[in-house]
């Protein structure tokens, strides 16, 4: 297996192979993501090299629906310059963007003054996003989960996590999971969100800021990106920021949200860490496997907060 620097070399030379205009002076990789691996080239551009052969639909979606945000939303995302969808036989797929600038935001930035406008800078994005035309969404191939899809969707998973992850947890946490899960999906008779364009995985990583004062400038990461519920991003920032400024956020919301809708995103901000045990599970990585089963063990047991 390639480490981090060979890997970076090996993706410089894929930019000199497929775009030879690109001049490159420097490069980092900066994320090793489950997806993606993330490298900065001459501290001005991002490449995203898709690292399953899957997620190049993920990255297809994106360079549809990337340049019509980039229009449609007042924060920076990322707009995809270069792109290599159809590499030669063992060679990724990729794509190249302008960096955006500013830093992943953590728990320590929102006690920061200003902090308030983070919270509207979210709001309004937020707004912008579930704003978006569906029938354009449709039209950029974003994939459409109306509320019976999106409900198959977690009892799936929720085979899932029976059959790979409730037999890797102690009986307490065993009995709480199933009970969160059977309550969701008990509770789910008769909702009816309206589908709206979301990120799909909204967590602190993805939200960039300039710390001083506490200002949105950028959102990244849009490989999850669906038409879906929109409690769902708000579960992102519940799980990485906490109740307070979620709740911050949900108050400058422009949407109507209905009676379930923070119930719902709790929810689905608890069952957060199963992605990384499914990664985990799914590429053998034992450090991932135990701090995903860590997360979830802790987020099951956290007191929920209305």
């Amino acid at each position: 297996m390639l480490n981090d620097d060979a890997l970076a070399r090996r993706c410089a030379c894929l930019i000199g192979k497929y775009f030879p205009a690109v001049k490159v002076r420097t490069y980092s990789a900066i994320v090793k993501g489950w997806d993606c691996l993330v490298v900065e080239v001459n501290d001005a551009y991002m490449f995203r090299f898709a690292r399953p052969p899957e997620v190049k639909r993920q990255l297809a979606k994106e360079t549809l629906l990337l340049p019509r945000l980039a229009e449609t939303l007042f924060v920076p995302v990322p707009n995809p310059e270069f792109i290599c969808a159809h590499p030669e036989a063992d060679d990724p797929a990729f794509i190249g963007y302008r960096k955006i600038y500013g830093e992943p935001l953590v728990r320590g930035h929102l006690s920061c003054n200003g902090v308030s406008r983070l919270a509207q800078g979210l709001a309004r994005f937020l707004s912008e996003l579930h704003g978006f035309p569906l029938e354009e969404a449709k039209r950029l191939k974003v994939p459409y989960l109306e509320p019976p899809r999106w409900r198959r969707r977690y009892e799936a998973l929720y085979r899932w996590v029976s059959r790979a992850v409730l037999p890797l947890l102690e009986a307490p946490a065993q009995r709480e999971l199933s009970l969160l899960w059977r309550s969701f999906l008990d509770r789910w008779v008769g909702s009816d969100f309206p589908p709206v364009l979301v990120h799909g995985d909204l967590t602190a990583e993805h939200i960039l800021c300039d710390p001083s004062p506490a200002l949105l400038t950028g959102i990244i990461d849009w490989g999850d990106a669906t038409v879906g519920d929109a409690a769902l991003d708000f579960a992102g920032l519940l799980y990485s920021c906490g109740p307070e400024f979620t709740q911050q956020i949900l108050a400058m919301y422009q949407h109507d949200v209905d009676a379930s809708f923070w119930q719902r995103a709790s929810f689905y901000s608890k069952i957060v860490p199963i992605h990384e045990i499914r990664f985990a599970l799914a590429t053998g990585e034992e450090r991932h496997l135990e701090s995903g089963l860590d997360l979830l063990v802790r987020s099951l047991s956290a007191r929920e907060e209305q």
